[in-house]
């Protein structure tokens, strides 16, 4: 692979207090080899793309997405019927969608085994091309609990555990636990808590004696509060966050993935005829209360990830820029919510030594956008470049051609 001089790019670097810079790049097998003055640089052989006007920064990451559902109304009835081998290929071009958005790694909490493990080792393996994948493998939920259509079975404490190192022996990098009830599963309610604390310490405890991580699915403050007392480390969603939780979660250093774009693409769509009349009725309640709760983290002190819920209903894949300009409504800076999707989320997913910030070392995982991101929040939308491991894999540039794939 040629190496490559990104040149006079305002470069964002991930960190929030690390101020934007202008500055050149060196990308070098599939890494950050310099940053700096190029002609410093020892690369006389390097191809030269000149960034000026343009902003750079590490490749987004979504930490909560379903490749197995499109977006539509009621399509996990399409993944409940579809042969494994179409919702496999499905699968490929959703994740292709998230990369030419900008998103470079995502975290998929809940999809088939061993389908979603299929598609993110032929990504790996460089067989087709999209972003890096991590994968949960069926979520851990409790008969007829929220997502127990795509779920691994388990209705007590021995049970949790046998999920947790059954989904590790299938291949998840990582695990997903479901505390609560959800708005999508006609038989689980949103106030009602799945599991103890008890019963969440084994998960967690299972899953990190084997180096994983785990987020849980969690609505209401009881549910939350037990998952944070059992040390996991995401709580996703957080509908119903009240102060005391909120404070919990700060002192436990928690990590909050509040999947706020959810919410608000469901909203203005909530009468649309395929929307089950159960569906819409848990909606009404939940998302006035997502949009009024979500602050009290932010008051607070919680880190916060970022994570779309992609594939849930109306909410398509690739729209991490649309989770960060929700975050700047409700109080993070701009530099602050970019943190929340590139340095915050690969610390999340243990690889913030290899992803998350413009460092010499790391993986050359880097999305260009037209105009100054920390200035407007919306210039995220405007991709134009996109690189993984080094060469670019999408550009709506004419004067930048797309890198055939290394052999």
């Amino acid at each position: 692979m040629m190496p490559l001089i990104l040149a006079n790019a305002q470069v964002v670097h991930g960190d929030p207090t690390v101020a934007p810079r202008l500055t050149d790049i060196l990308l070098r097998d599939g890494r950050i080899a310099a940053v700096g003055e190029r002609r410093t640089f020892d690369a006389t052989d390097a191809e030269v793309l000149d960034l000026t006007g343009r902003a750079l920064l590490p490749g987004l990451i979504d930490l909560h997405v379903h490749l197995c559902l499109t977006g539509a109304p009621r399509s996990d009835e399409l993944y409940r019927t579809e042969a494994p081998e179409r919702l496999i290929a499905r699968m490929v071009g959703l994740a292709q969608r998230h990369l030419h958005a900008g998103v470079t790694t995502i975290r998929d909490l809940g999809g088939p085994e061993p389908g979603i493990f299929v598609v993110r080792d032929a990504i790996a393996d460089g067989l087709v091309e999209g972003p890096r994948v991590l994968a949960a493998g069926l979520v851990v939920t409790t008969t007829d609990g929220h997502g127990s259509w795509i779920g691994a079975i388990a209705d007590d404490l021995a049970g949790i555990q046998v999920a947790v190192n059954g989904r590790i022996d299938s291949g998840a990098d990582a695990i997903k636990i479901i505390s609560t009830g959800g708005v999508h599963t006609r038989t689980s309610d949103l106030m009602t808590v799945q599991y103890s604390e008890e019963e969440l310490r084994a998960g967690v405890h299972a899953a990190h004696a084997r180096g994983r991580t785990v987020a849980t699915h969690a609505s209401n403050p009881r549910g939350m509060q037990n998952a944070i007392r059992a040390g996991v480390d995401t709580i996703e969603h957080g509908v119903f966050l009240d102060d005391e939780t909120a404070d919990l979660m700060a002192r436990r250093g928690t990590t909050f993935v509040p999947t706020l774009v959810a919410t608000q693409l469901f909203e203005p769509r909530a009468d649309h005829p395929e929307i089950p009349d159960y569906v819409r009725e848990k909606a009404a309640v939940t998302v006035p209360a997502h949009r009024d709760n979500f602050p009290r983290a932010v008051h607070a002190g919680v880190t916060i990830a970022a994570g779309t819920d992609a594939g849930s209903t109306f909410v398509d894949h690739g729209l991490v820029a649309l989770e960060l300009e929700a975050l700047t409504r409700f109080g993070l800076s701009p530099l602050e919510a970019i943190a929340a999707g590139t340095r915050n989320a690969a610390r999340v997913i243990g690889l913030d030594d290899e992803i998350g910030t413009v460092d010499v070392g790391k993986a050359a995982d880097l999305l260009v956008v037209d105009g100054d991101p920390t200035e407007r929040i919306a210039n995220l939308r405007n991709v134009g470049l996109v690189v993984r491991s080094g060469r670019v894999v999408h550009s709506r540039w004419s004067d930048v051609a797309v890198g055939a794939r290394s052999t």
